[in-house]
């Protein structure tokens, strides 16, 4: 599960991920999570190890405001 209020974690599985987009402020557990829920995951990670395993982008946290462009279903920060 991600690293999420159990409460948010329920109200998340009640949703459908197939084929949306997801942008995430730093990856981890949540990235594969949605992931294997069919989502397409973007974002940034300040870790480059992290990034890299992910398939994020990786920014220094000073950065991470500046970083995001597109439209998503679901931003996660």
């Amino acid at each position: 599960m991600p690293w999420y209020t159990r409460g948010a974690c329920a109200w998340l599985d009640t949703l459908d991920f197939n084929g949306k987009s997801v942008w995430e402020y730093g990856g981890g557990i949540s990235t594969l999570w949605y992931r294997q829920r069919g989502a397409e995951v973007f974002g940034v990670d300040s870790s480059q190890e992290w990034a890299n395993l992910a398939g994020l982008y990786y920014v220094r946290w000073d950065e991470y405001v500046r970083a995001i462009n597109g439209e998503f279903d679901l931003i996660c920060i």
